[in-house]
């Protein structure tokens, strides 16, 4: 519930805004003058083929809600740093935008990045940020005065669905290859924990260093697939996102033989410009975080297909979400300030009047009403606990049949 209504939040925001609390730009604002949102997003490196989509869909929602009429009557203005899917220019992105007077950031994309932009940038400056894909378990406990946000749900919550599917699958040891950084690190610690608890065997654990483009192209990953496949585990679990993973699969796939093949299982996304490089792997599995079946999702895909002629890509509908939360916080509590933003996201997404995938119009005219509204997103119901983590989620079971990609099951909780 709010306490206070619209109009007083209003006044508050532009009280702020006269003594210098509005950090969206550095001077007097206008009714002319744009509300930047950021976008930190990997328009190159390891994972440039997702980088254009992802930002695709930012814009899409930009111009969505730039048709309703704006936020507070203001155009918005969506500004775009390119992270190179790594953390050291993910940070120097962050500050580019933050220089620039964004109010706030979509983004980083990766958990590593996340981490190093939040403690490095973000916290500092007061500007808050919402991750659509970042899942690694340490974000939840980040000292961030609660400024960091996602849209995608907790490796706490993954790691133990993937260990329990590979249970389930019967396969009885692994051993596991993963990034070292904060996303590598905190699937691998989820899945041993479940996997073991359930009576399983880790027999080898193998990390590897978080490269960017250039650097992966040179790497040698064949020791450490020849190392994690040493003692022949059931299962081979590979935890990267991108060109790293696919060098790695390609390596093992030189090591199977006749007498030992065993299951492989990847946190890569089954987009349709890699199936092509992992087509050798007949019945290779992977976890794909997803949305529900929803109108909103259903209309979300119609509405990015009739703009650029394509599918969205994994994660993008929670890079669309998070530009509409923070859309209806500055909305509804009447300023860009930082305090009032992250006061307002909890509560345009929990309970109210339902608010639809390309709803602004809507949404406005209820908030102008001083009524409650619950934002029903693209990636689905969206409800955030205390340190801004959602509280549910939906994974989608693929696998490599016949040289395509196909569903297998899907997997919801709680």
């Amino acid at each position: 519930m709010r306490i206070w209504s619209r109009g007083t939040l209003l006044v508050l925001g532009l009280s702020l805004a006269a003594c210098g609390g509005d950090s969206s730009s550095s001077g007097p604002e206008t009714a002319q003058t744009p509300i930047r949102i950021g976008q930190l997003t990997t328009l190159t490196g390891a994972l440039d083929r997702l980088g254009g989509p992802w930002r695709a869909t930012a814009e899409m929602a930009v111009a969505e809600i730039n048709a309703a009429g704006g936020v507070l009557g203001r155009t918005l203005e969506l500004v775009v740093a390119d992270t190179e899917t790594d953390p050291g220019a993910a940070v120097l992105g962050a500050q580019s935008l933050v220089a620039q007077g964004v109010v706030a950031i979509v983004g980083p994309q990766i958990s590593s990045a996340t981490v190093r932009v939040a403690n490095e940038v973000t916290i500092a400056s007061d500007t808050p940020i919402i991750s659509p894909s970042a899942t690694a378990a340490d974000i939840t406990t980040l000292e961030d005065r609660g400024l960091v946000w996602r849209t995608a749900a907790s490796d706490l919550l993954k790691g133990k669905i993937v260990a329990t599917y590979a249970y389930e699958l019967g396969l009885r040891t692994a051993g596991i290859i993963f990034v070292d950084n904060e996303f590598g690190r905190g699937m691998l610690q989820e899945f041993v924990n479940s996997f073991e608890a359930l009576g399983g065997q880790v027999l080898n654990r193998v990390n590897y260093p978080e490269l960017d483009g250039d650097a992966i192209e040179l790497y040698d990953y064949r020791p450490h697939a020849e190392a994690v496949m040493a003692e022949e585990p059931d299962l081979v679990y590979i935890i990267a996102f991108g060109a790293d993973g696919v060098k790695i699969m390609i390596n093992a796939d030189t090591i199977v033989s006749d007498t030992y093949r065993p299951q492989f299982m990847t946190e890569l996304a089954p987009s349709a410009d890699l199936l092509p490089l992992v087509a050798v792997y007949e019945g290779l599995l992977g976890l794909e975080q997803r949305s529900p079946v929803s109108a909103n999702r259903d209309l979300f895909v119609d509405n990015y297909k009739a703009r650029y002629g394509q599918d969205p890509e994994q994660f993008s509908d929670g890079i669309y979400d998070a530009v509409y939360l923070l859309a209806l916080a500055i909305e509804q509590g009447g300023s860009t300030d930082a305090d009032v933003i992250v006061s307002q996201l909890r509560d345009v997404s929990l309970s109210g009047a339902a608010v639809n995938v390309a709803d602004f119009a809507r949404a406005k005219t209820l908030i102008d009403n001083d009524l409650d509204i619950d934002y029903e997103g693209a990636s689905g119901s969206i409800d955030f606990d205390a340190h801004g983590d959602v509280t549910s989620g939906t994974f989608r079971v693929w696998q490599v049949q016949n040289a395509a990609f196909a569903d297998v099951i899907t997997i919801t909780f709680p």
